[in-house]
């Protein structure tokens, strides 16, 4: 993962130079803090291939850089997390869980909307970007509990 900040950032109209990323996406959601004040951020996405997003929070961008795009939002979700606010999008909605193969075949864009039944309906893919209501955004453990849960699994219990 590689993490800079800050710089100057084009506005979509600019023309890119050499050195200036293509961003494929441009996408403002809302942060819930703990109080409940609701905060917008930016985030531009780069192109499939290549896992990279710009955080722009508070005017101050910051540009992350991962193996694939649900690592790059892990980091932006870790960060806002620390000043305790939720990213309101779908890859933070507790059932929302990626497999191994849209990490693989989608650079870990899109992921899978699990719910809790039968198993004979096939999931819905979603946008990990793409908004979430605030009602429906949880932290990143209590996600991975829920997925835990969703699994039949015991989470490891430290001694």
């Amino acid at each position: 993962m590689q993490c800079m900040t800050p710089r100057s950032v084009p506005e979509p109209h600019e023309a890119p130079s050499m050195t200036t990323p293509v961003w494929a996406d441009d996408v403002v959601l809302s942060t819930l803090s703990g109080h409940g004040e609701i905060r917008d951020v930016r985030i531009r996405i780069g192109q499939r291939d290549r896992a990279r997003i710009l955080l722009i929070d508070a005017g101050v961008p910051t540009e992350i850089e991962d193996s694939d795009y649900r690592n790059c939002l892990d980091v932006v979700r870790t960060r806002l997390q620390g000043e305790d606010r939720l990213l309101c999008c779908q890859g933070a909605r507790p059932n929302v869980h990626a497999s191994g193969m849209l990490l693989q075949f989608g650079n870990g864009r899109e992921a899978y909307v699990l719910a809790s039944g039968n198993g004979d309906e096939e999931p819905a893919v979603v946008d990990i970007f793409a908004p979430a209501p605030t009602s429906q955004v949880t932290t990143m453990e209590k996600q991975r509990a829920w997925y835990f849960d969703f699994l039949g699994w015991a989470p490891a219990r430290r001694e």
